[in-house]
């Protein structure tokens, strides 16, 4: 006779959170080989909002090509490699991600997860090509950063801050409104999501067989900035969270002089 085996410090596995994570993975692997091949009328559910919303702006005017679509008064082009489909996709890698982790993972989740990443994607996109045309309009840059340099900075710089934000906003978002501590994974998660896709994917996929001093340059600015608004970021929650406790501190005390 067997004895009985101890299960106390084993997790039992939800169902409903392995049918997510399965999907999750098998959606994202086919949306980055989609994505690898796709023109423009392939991304038009990413790229067509991101006209109209730059369009909306006075002096723009983007008309599309066959090759994408074009604002010739400030010589700029908008075609498949702009329709920050990279970033949809850690949007929602993370969405799920904290799905996951907040133990309250169902299928049902999944399209929710993809249409707020598709909401941050267009915002952040958007953005990125105004104060990209911007720049370009006042000649900013310098000797040490060409427009090429300038316009991936502002991509990065630009892309993070809304994940950043994004990631702060959906982990509010899973546990329903409670209050809860910040945690170092609101910006740990976003930090190595972003990395992972940005650096690590394309470094096992050989890019830099292409041209590695090119995409060593890219790596490094992209970990640099990343890691600068990262700590950034960090020490501002910090610094909300510790004004926070003073003043609930505060208030406690002058309630209990009130009753005294």
């Amino acid at each position: 006779m067997r004895p009985p085996t101890d299960t106390r410090g084993l997790r039992r596995v939800n169902p409903g959170t392995a049918v997510s994570t399965t999907l999750s993975v098998l959606l994202i692997w086919q949306l980055k080989r989609y994505a690898a091949a796709a023109d423009v009328s392939d991304l038009g559910w990413l790229l067509s909002p991101v006209v109209l919303l730059c369009n909306l702006v006075p002096g723009i005017c983007f008309e599309q090509t066959p090759a994408g679509w074009v604002d010739t008064a400030s010589h700029s082009v908008i075609m498949p490699a702009c329709s920050g489909i990279n970033f949809f996709l850690i949007c929602f890698s993370l969405a799920v991600f904290y799905s996951i982790s907040s133990g309250r993972s169902r299928p049902v989740w999944l399209p929710l997860c993809a249409g707020i990443a598709w909401l941050v994607t267009l915002g952040a996109n958007s953005l990125r090509i105004l104060l990209s045309i911007a720049c370009y309009r006042t000649e900013l840059h310098s000797a040490l950063f060409d427009p090429a340099e300038v316009h991936r900075l502002i991509g990065v710089g630009i892309y993070y801050l809304f994940l950043l934000f994004f990631s702060l906003l959906f982990s509010r978002i899973v546990t329903a409104g409670e209050r809860v501590k910040i945690s170092g994974r609101v910006v740990a998660a976003p930090l190595c999501c972003y990395l992972f896709f940005v650096v690590a994917v394309p470094l096992v996929r050989g890019a830099w067989r292409q041209n590695s001093v090119q995409f060593t340059g890219h790596a490094l600015t992209v970990t640099a900035v990343v890691l600068v608004l990262t700590l950034v970021f960090r020490g501002t929650l910090n610094v909300q969270s510790v004004a926070h406790l003073l003043w609930y501190r505060q208030k406690k005390q002058r309630k209990n002089l009130k009753r005294s």
